[in-house]
């Protein structure tokens, strides 16, 4: 019914009821979609009675004649002159001249005719009603217009909001073909994704056959491929409006035809960068060109799409990257334990021959004599097997520290008095060298390691002693201010390359090995040195003039105050004399086993000795001795296994045990304390780690 599809008030017309004559409106049908005040007297009926009824009720005209005549008046504007038979209330009829006018459309598919009965200046009165009718059908249009265009934008949110919830690409690619659809009657929506061989993938298509988007997913893009495939190859927006009779779709009109679409318009998806990622189409079952707000809907549409498209990809990008990067840095990780594994066994692999040598020379020192050439090369011995304990403590601490697995046991040291015990140690070593100490300062404390205070002078000075002549002298210099203490380290050997000086400090970097082959070593003493420097909030800094000129270092460390009260005697502190104790030394290696049991006795130890783990229990059980030196990679029952069974024994609770072992970090340490040994030696044993334990040896 045509009443049906009219406003509700367009009986209510004012301006017809305002006009002189009669007007009637009728549809090419003829059926009444209302009439002015004097039309219904003419037809002597109500509005209730008009709405939607035939006016052949009203009229003796058939309803054949009455069509034809309806036909040439909404062929135009202008007014087409005719007459009615109007039957009136008393029986009779009444013939009434009109004249009638295409009016307008109600929608699509219904043409309303006005009729116009009578009244003076009635050509100018029906323009009037046709200008206003005009001008209504307008306002209606742009006011749905605003509404699809408001619609759309809330669906384009929508959308969007979509994608910054990272849902799937193709979630994200369906609601917005559906939103288009949703606000757009009789509209197919479909999105095709271009692949890496030139491909439209599908994508998205709610609404379309499923086996017309079978048919086309996957055809290679070209310049007569239908509309997506063109617009794709092209670049450019493809209109299509009759599919039946454009040669672009000679290859997919049947597929087209068959599922009764008409139409094709697609516009191809760009990337921000202007790369074509896919199409996006919109088809109709009617042939038809789009209108400007159409167009406008396809290209903000299509612009979506890409926002969703590069939002995926983007995404999956920098996922992927991440993965790679996680990978890569598993991988790093992986070598990096597998470094530190290897770092740690080398280390305990050399450091039992190296035990045995140092043993030894020790041994061979203690027993004394005057031949000066066994002396010498017992100094040598002794000071080569120090410098490969240094080089094996240098590759390992720079691991750990590489690793972060580093960390310094902090006290109150005052400088003066560590540099004192140093360089008493390094001038036995180093007889034959001259090296001097100028302390410029009283007592200058630091919150420091005192272990890596000593290392990281040790190897400013080895460093020094290396690249100098033998018989040019070492200058050490100790000087403080309110807030910082400096120690210096200088020489007047080979110096530094300019060049080099400012990554000096580096793991591995070397002056030229070429000037010096034979007193290059790994690059690792300095790079420590700085290291430990920055955990402890200081710094080092070299300083050089070029080859021959010598080389200056300088050691800085944040001065804190003296302790309130004086740091109690160090539990490591050397006795000024020994006694005689009962010793069991357990250690599988022969030669170190032998050589350090040879020391002791000639110290005037009481020296008992086992390879195993279980002979040294029986040793225990049968005469416990007052100190015990265990190795702890034993056979049959390992250094651990040993340690717990003495301290579960209560005729042997007083035995001092001692580990010995190749490894030193921190978790070594604790374990060999939570095993019950009281201190932890690292081979090769120093003779101030001997000293400790059993005091100076009787003169």
């Amino acid at each position: 019914m045509v009443a049906s599809m009219l406003p509700a008030d367009l009986d209510g017309w004012q301006i017809a009821e305002l006009l002189p004559g009669a007007v009637l409106l009728v549809d090419l049908d003829g059926r009444l979609a209302g009439a002015n005040g004097r039309g219904r007297k003419i037809l002597g009926a109500s509005s209730g009675e008009i709405r939607g009824r035939p006016l052949t009720q009203w009229i003796e005209e058939s309803e054949a004649d009455l069509a034809e005549f309806l036909r040439r008046c909404a062929r135009g504007r202008q007014l087409l002159p005719g007459s009615l038979t109007v039957r009136t209330n008393g029986g009779g009829t009444k013939r009434v001249q009109v004249s009638g006018a295409r009016a307008g459309e109600l929608d699509d598919d219904t043409v309303l005719v006005m009729l116009w009965a009578g009244g003076p200046d009635a050509a100018a009165s029906v323009q009037r009603f046709s200008t206003l009718n005009e001008t209504i059908e307008q306002l209606k249009r742009e006011v749905l217009a605003r509404r699809r265009a408001e619609a759309l934008l809330e669906a384009e949110k929508r959308v969007l909001a979509m994608i910054a919830n990272g849902v799937p690409l193709e979630e994200a690619l369906l609601g917005l073909a559906r939103s288009v659809e949703d606000n757009t009657a009789g509209m197919f929506v479909s999105l095709l994704l271009l692949d890496d061989e030139g491909r439209l993938r599908h994508a998205a298509s709610p609404s379309l056959p499923d086996r017309y988007s079978e048919a086309i997913d996957g055809v290679a893009i070209g310049p007569d491929v239908g509309s997506c495939g063109t617009a794709a190859y092209l670049g450019e927006t493809v209109i299509v409006s009759d599919i039946d009779n454009d040669p672009r779709w000679a290859d997919f009109r049947e597929v087209a035809l068959r599922d009764g679409l008409r139409a094709c318009w697609s516009t191809p998806v760009r990337s921000s960068a202007g790369e074509v990622l896919g199409t996006l189409a919109l088809y109709y079952r009617s042939v038809r060109e789009p209108t400007p707000p159409e167009i406008q809907l396809i290209e903000n549409s299509a612009h979506i799409a890409s926002i969703a498209i590069e939002s995926h990809r983007s995404k999956q990008q920098l996922t992927e990257m991440l993965e790679r990067e996680h990978a890569e840095l598993e991988r790093v990780e992986a070598e990096n334990r597998a470094k530190d594994q290897f770092l740690a066994m080398l280390s305990h692999e050399l450091r039992n021959p190296l035990g045995a040598v140092a043993n030894a020379a020790y041994a061979l020192d203690a027993l004394g004599g005057t031949d000066d050439e066994r002396a010498r090369l017992q100094a040598i011995v002794l000071s080569e097997s120090q410098m490969l304990k240094r080089i094996l403590d240098d590759l390992l601490d720079l691991s750990r520290l590489s690793a972060g697995k580093l960390a310094l046991t902090r006290e109150p040291v005052e400088i003066g008095g560590l540099l004192d015990e140093l360089l008493n140690s390094i001038r036995i070593s180093h007889a034959d060298r001259e090296i001097s100490f100028e302390k410029r300062t009283e007592a200058a404390w630091v919150d420091g390691d005192r272990a890596r205070l000593v290392q990281s002078v040790q190897n400013l000075v080895d460093n020094a002693l290396k690249y100098s002549d033998p018989d040019k002298p070492i200058e050490i210099e100790l000087t403080a201010d309110e807030d910082e203490v400096n120690v210096s380290v200088s020489d007047s050997g080979t110096g530094i390359d300019p060049a080099i000086l400012p990554s000096v400090f580096e793991p591995f970097v070397q002056s030229d090995v070429s000037l010096a082959r034979s007193k290059s070593g790994l690059g690792l003493g300095l790079a420590l040195v700085r290291r430990f420097a920055e955990l402890h909030g200081g710094a080092v800094a070299a300083h050089s003039e070029g080859h021959g000129k010598g080389s200056r270092f300088v050691l800085t460390l944040p001065r804190v105050s003296a302790p309130a009260t004086s740091v109690a005697a160090r539990s490591d502190a050397i006795p000024s004399t020994g006694t005689s104790r009962r010793v069991l030394v357990v250690e599988d290696n022969a030669g170190a086993r032998e050589g350090l049991c040879r020391l002791l006795q000639i110290w005037g130890h009481q020296v008992s000795a086992a390879a195993d783990g279980e002979e040294a229990l029986r040793l225990v059980k049968e005469n416990p001795p007052e100190v015990a030196l265990v190795d702890i990679g034993l056979p049959v029952l390992d250094g651990y296994e040993l340690a717990r069974a003495i301290r579960n024994d209560p005729s042997a609770s007083d035995v001092q045990l001692v580990a010995l072992t190749g490894y030193g970090q921190q978790k070594d340490r604790e374990r060999t304390a939570a095993a019950g040994f009281e201190q932890h030696l690292v081979k090769p044993v120093d003779l101030d780690d001997l000293t400790r334990i059993f005091g100076t040896p009787a003169a």
